[in-house]
């Protein structure tokens, strides 16, 4: 699973580097497209224009990325998005880059 790795290497990197630790693109429902990319405890997501920074997160398994308003959450290869109180939207991984 590729977050287990990311999140196995916090500190690996500062805050501020110009490379992510991972980044890929995903498509969900609807042909709705977006790109997440990792850098330490926090995940930056590209989706439908808007750019949001999301801290990590709590979770019983996966890795989720949430601002208490939007979130994604990793698990088993997928992404979950969440924004605000509209339904999940399922999304699979498209590309490494």
């Amino acid at each position: 699973m590729l977050m287990a790795a990311v999140i196995a290497m916090p500190g690996c990197a500062a805050q501020n580097d110009p490379q992510p630790i991972a980044q890929r693109h995903f498509d969900c429902s609807g042909g709705r497209l977006g790109h997440v990319a990792w850098w330490p405890g926090q995940a930056v997501v590209n989706f439908e224009g808007e750019t949001w920074t999301l801290p990590l997160a709590r979770s019983g398994s996966g890795a989720r990325y949430t601002d208490g308003r939007r979130e994604i959450w990793e698990h088993q290869g997928t992404l979950r998005l969440t924004v605000g109180q509209a339904a999940p939207l399922r999304c699979r991984f498209k590309s490494n880059r």
